[in-house]
C-alpha cells in the first residue's frame, strides 16, 4: 500500500461485523435489511456500510448471509447493467490478505463521464462480503489506492475461509 494512502486512512469503521480504516474526512451512511437495485435483489440478513469520498466517489461493503460470492459478484454486476447496458465488464479473480476474491472491473459512461466501478467478492464463513467502489475515471487514478488500502483492511479483519473448501458442494452459482 502507498504511504500517502496509509496516511490519510485515520478512521476505523466497526459495526455489523465490518472493520476496516478509512479517510477521516469521508463519510459514513449504513443501512441493515434486504438490498436491491432496479430489479435485483440480494437476499440474505444484509448490513451495508457506504463510505463517501469526494466528487461523488464511494466504497461500499455488504455483508450477506448464505450468498456465494460469484452470485453476489454477478448480482451487483446486474444491477449496474440495468441502469447502464452498455457497460464494459472484465472478470477479475485475485488474493487480498490471504483471501481469494472475486469479481468483476466495469467502466461505463454517465453523464458524459467514463466511470471505473469496481465490484469484489470474498467468502466468509456466513455467506459473502461484497465490496464496491466507484468514481470517475479521471480520479480513479488518484483514489485507487485510498480503495484498495480500505478494501484490504476490511479483509485483514474477516475470517478466512480456506480454499481447500472452495467450491462447495453443489454450488448455487453453477446452476
Amino acid at each position: 500500500m502507498p504511504p500517502a494512502a496509509l496516511e490519510k486512512m485515520t478512521a476505523q469503521y466497526d459495526q455489523g461485523g465490518l472493520k476496516f480504516q478509512y479517510p477521516e474526512n469521508w463519510t459514513v451512511d449504513e443501512q441493515s435489511g434486504p438490498v436491491h437495485s432496479g430489479g435485483v435483489y440480494i437476499v440474505g440478513q444484509n448490513y451495508t456500510v457506504t463510505v463517501n469520498g469526494p466528487e461523488g466517489a464511494f466504497w461500499m461493503a455488504t455483508r450477506c448471509q448464505g450468498q456465494e460470492p460469484q452470485a453476489l459478484a454477478r448480482a451487483a454486476l446486474d444491477a449496474l447493467r440495468q441502469d447502464y447496458p452498455k457497460l464494459d465488464a472484465e472478470p477479475v479473480e485475485e488474493h487480498i490478505a490471504g483471501h481469494r476474491v472475486w469479481g468483476y472491473d466495469v467502466d461505463f459512461f454517465c453523464l458524459d463521464f467514463v466511470n471505473s466501478s469496481r465490484i469484489r467478492a470474498v467468502r466468509i464463513p456466513q455467506g459473502a462480503v461484497l465490496v464496491m467502489y466507484q468514481a470517475e475515471d479521471r480520479q480513479m487514478e488518484k483514489l485507487q489506492p485510498i480503495f484498495q488500502a480500505m478494501t484490504t483492511s476490511l479483509l485483514e479483519n474477516l475470517p478466512v475461509v480456506k480454499s481447500a473448501l472452495w467450491p462447495p458442494q453443489n454450488p448455487s452459482w453453477k446452476g
